[in-house]
């Protein structure tokens, strides 16, 4: 505090030893209140358009990443239930359900691939912060994926032929394809969470910071008018007197 008292007193003779005008003094003073509110400004734009950016990631990229994998999840399960209902009672309406949930399965498939290989402009470590396995773990969903509808599909042709087929042998594959599909699904479900509560974590850090910087911003900006007036006024009964 002493040496900020100090820094004004020699400012204050700073402006009698250059004569600067009342004006002038007046200018040069509040000139440096006003660097220090554009910093603020400037400061504050930034970080709040960094919020802004993680919270869209965290609303529409990893909750849509979660909300798109836990459907393809039921749906998965759901087409396992219509194929064996199909195979064992030969009824085409569930071959249809079938192909009903598959072709919005495989929608929602490709929209789940555009949201994770989106890279995104933003800074990579911020936007993708525990996801770096989803990648891998989407192309091992679509190769599994392709696995299991072959299975089945050669399944549909055996029985379309009247040709017989180790069934057992057949479910006993696909209930494993089925498995791994699914422990991707899960996987892909928390690391899209722990991305979105990272992102949530940081958008809190970013607040508290922006809050502080504005708080001490503020009050200096305060401080240094009330000194600057004061020194003003001294220089001015100064030259009064």
């Amino acid at each position: 505090m002493s040496f900020i008292i100090l820094f004004f007193r020699k400012l204050a003779d700073f402006y009698t030893i250059m004569k600067f005008t009342i004006f002038k003094r007046l200018t040069f003073g509040y000139l440096a209140i006003m660097m220090l509110v554009l910093f603020l400004v400037i400061f504050v734009t930034i970080k709040l358009n960094q919020l802004t950016r993680l919270t869209r990631a965290a609303s529409s990229v990893d909750g849509q990443t979660v909300r798109l994998t836990e459907r393809l999840s039921n749906n998965m399960f759901s087409m396992v239930s219509f194929e064996k209902k199909y195979l064992i009672s030969k009824d085409k309406d569930f071959y249809q359900r079938f192909l009903k949930i598959r072709e919005d399965f495989d929608k929602d498939i490709k929209q789940l691939g555009l949201l994770i290989a989106a890279p995104g402009k933003e800074n990579v470590k911020i936007f993708h912060i525990a996801g770096s396995g989803k990648r891998e773990r989407f192309f091992e969903i679509n190769q599994l994926c392709k696995e299991y509808f072959s299975i089945f599909t050669q399944e549909i042709e055996n029985i379309k032929k009247g040709k017989a087929y180790p069934y057992k042998e057949y479910q006993s594959q696909k209930e494993n394809i089925v498995e791994e599909i699914n422990n991707n699904f899960r996987y892909i479900i928390w690391s899209a969470k722990s991305d979105r509560d990272e992102k949530i974590k940081i958008s809190s850090e970013i607040s508290n910071h922006v809050f502080k910087t504005t708080t001490i911003a503020a009050g200096l900006s305060i401080f240094f008018g009330i000194l600057i007036s004061f020194f003003n006024t001294r220089s001015i009964n100064r030259s009064i007197l």
